[in-house]
């Protein structure tokens, strides 16, 4: 009802009963009850009356400054690009401002490969979240081990060029981390029959990937783009050879090993020995092939 005021100056009573699907009598207890919350709604009688608010009543004004009007605006906007966005709400909110969104950022959650994919399970996950609901999936862990996973989830994460899933799993009894791109046959499941509801005492707001090992990389400056897209600065060393050292913590998982080689002969681990092994004997297994 205050949407349509806003828009409107003033609406004819039998008009705002129509659009809002009630009768002309319970259109003057929407205008009491929200008179009694503080809303500056009134009734004018006569031919020309009607429900209005008063003038100098502006919804913005009271709610949000324009800074944050822009700033919602632009959120919901950027959330266009997940599929996400709820665009009613988008262009009431826009009416209601009188300002259109403005798209600075594009963000696209999916792989080239799997676009399709990637945004029915963003829906789904942000429905769960949204609506507290547990989510099953079928979960291929680095042992290549595929099960059945129950989760309550809290939230999705975007880090180091995945998408994650953090929540509580049934199973492990414990919060836990999922990288998206392993799952699969998602979908949303009924809540089970836990009278403690362990899975809302366990948000810690923590998040952990799986185990990290410290590396030291040289890495050939023919590859000087990769360095700084891939690594932060303070991690980076240039050498006078004009090669780079790089000292940082990577996931210790199946990628690890596939990221390494795909620098070809341009990078040598230093450190730990045991990734220098692991590299070498990949390095044997591949030349079999060939």
């Amino acid at each position: 009802m205050l949407y349509l005021l806003l828009e409107n100056e003033k609406i004819p009573t039998p008009k705002l009963a129509i659009k809002l699907g009630v009768s002309v009598r319970t259109v003057f207890r929407y205008v009491e009850s929200l008179s009694q919350a503080g809303f500056p709604v009134y009734v004018l009688k006569g031919r020309n009356g009607g429900v209005a608010l008063l003038p100098e009543f502006k919804l913005n004004n009271v709610l949000v400054d324009k800074d944050e009007q822009t700033n919602i605006l632009a959120s919901l906007q950027s959330m266009k690009t997940f599929n996400l966005s709820d665009d009613e709400t988008l262009s009431k909110l826009s009416s209601i401002f009188k300002e259109d969104p403005i798209s600075w950022i594009k963000i696209d959650p999916t792989a080239w490969s799997r676009n399709e994919d990637y945004k029915k399970d963003f829906a789904i996950l942000r429905q769960a979240i949204l609506q507290s609901q547990f989510i099953v999936f079928k979960y291929i862990n680095a042992q290549n081990e595929i099960s059945n996973r129950l989760v309550y989830p809290y939230y999705v994460v975007f880090k180091d060029h995945a998408w994650y899933l953090k929540g509580y799993s049934m199973e492990r009894k414990a919060s836990r981390t999922f990288k998206l791109v392993r799952m699969s046959n998602l979908r949303v499941s009924a809540t089970p029959d836990n009278k403690e509801k362990p899975w809302l005492n366990n948000q810690d707001g923590q998040y952990h990937l799986d185990k990290m090992i410290k590396v030291k990389l040289l890495i050939d400056h023919t590859l000087k783009y990769r360095i700084y897209e891939e690594f932060s600065k303070n991690e980076v060393l240039e050498q006078d050879s004009g090669n780079f050292i790089v000292t940082t913590e990577l996931e210790d998982d199946s990628w690890l090993m596939t990221y390494l080689i795909s620098y070809g002969s341009h990078l040598r681990v230093i450190e730990p020995l045991s990734l220098k092994n692991k590299v070498k004997q990949e390095i044997k297994q591949m030349l079999k092939k060939y």
